[in-house]
């Protein structure tokens, strides 16, 4: 293992690089919702609308993300849970676990909401159907509920900070390390669940036959889409059919990348234990894993949408030769 000095390092470089990742997401789904509301090119049947909202749950993810930063340690089957973010400067259990169970909520909602974009580009393109906003919210329901579900399991799970167990359990962490990251040293809080007061299986279970489902869906309408387009491709033009299989390419990368994002730690978990590998690496590898996800969305979007990126690399271009005015103008339209 690493000595105190190692670790200490090691907390602040994860600090800080979650910092940096959370205000790159935020910043590309922001270009990402410009670039979507400013396309007149769009057909009327587009599947834009969605994708703001998938980008402002982004948004609101990863801005819980840079509040929150949360850091994962495992002792004893003991999961400790520090917000080392600016929400530490709010000194209050109940703020903690709240900010906690709405970042899950988000991060779910942000996750299957690739699946619901799919489905929406089905009905659109194969179906011909004409879906509007209230049509789009009432897609989203059942994902905000079932998010809501899974995210509520850590209300019940978190050790309450008035009983003697919280601080028995928090002396198991070791205060050396955690205090040189911490506002309030040792009084700072620490969102606790022990070996006796796990995640209820049906909650557990709840969740990964979810992203299993989530993830037959989106194949499944993947499959169906193509189908459709290849049977069509006879009755449209070469440009509109690679744009329709672009567009689909994006969207099934776009709605299965964070959910191997989520399932790789599961999966590795089994060979972490038989590997012997130490606990802190595996938690490290579930932070990030996790921490990706707003970035992954407005990231897809922009650059392996080929107008997009054109236009993204069109500002970079116009920013690099903005030396003196007759360069601008060179650029400009």
């Amino acid at each position: 293992m690493c000595n105190l000095n190692e670790q200490i390092l090691f907390l602040y470089l994860n600090k800080y690089s979650t910092v940096i990742i959370q205000l790159l997401g935020i910043f590309f789904n922001f270009v990402a919702i410009y670039f979507l509301k400013n396309d007149d090119k769009c057909a009327k049947k587009s599947y834009k609308l969605i994708v703001i909202i998938h980008c402002l749950l982004d948004i609101s993810l990863g801005t819980c993300y840079f509040l929150g930063i949360y850091q994962i340690e495992i002792i004893e089957n003991t999961v400790f849970i520090m917000v080392d973010g600016p929400l530490q400067y709010i000194n209050s259990y109940t703020v903690h676990a709240l900010s906690y169970i709405t970042t899950t909520f988000f991060f779910c909602s942000s996750v299957f909401c690739g699946c619901i974009t799919i489905i929406y580009r089905y009905l659109v393109i194969v179906r011909n159907k004409n879906i509007k906003t209230n049509g789009i919210i009432l897609m989203l329901i059942p994902v905000f509920v079932l998010s809501a579900i899974i995210s509520l399991q850590y209300f019940f799970t978190f050790c309450p900070p008035k009983k003697s167990d919280y601080y028995i359990y928090k002396n198991l962490l070791e205060n050396k390390n955690w205090n040189n990251t911490k506002l309030y040293r040792n009084e700072f809080i620490a969102l606790i669940i022990p070996s006796f007061r796990v995640v209820t299986p049906i909650y557990k279970l709840l969740e990964i036959i979810s992203y299993l489902v989530a993830t037959i869906i989106i194949i499944l309408f993947k499959i169906l889409i193509s189908r459709y387009l290849k049977n069509k491709k006879n009755s449209m033009s070469l440009s509109t059919l690679k744009k329709e299989k672009q567009t689909q390419r994006t969207l099934i990368i776009q709605a299965l990348l964070p959910i191997l994002l989520v399932y790789t730690p599961n999966i590795l978990l089994t060979f972490a234990i038989i590997l012997h590998i130490p606990l802190k690496c595996y938690t490290t590898f579930i932070t990030y894993c996790v921490t990706y996800v707003p970035l992954i969305n407005p990231c897809i979007i922009l650059f392996l949408t080929s107008q997009y990126r054109t236009k993204l690399f069109h500002y970079i271009r116009i920013s690099k030769n903005s030396v003196g005015p007759s360069k601008v103008s060179f650029h400009l339209k």
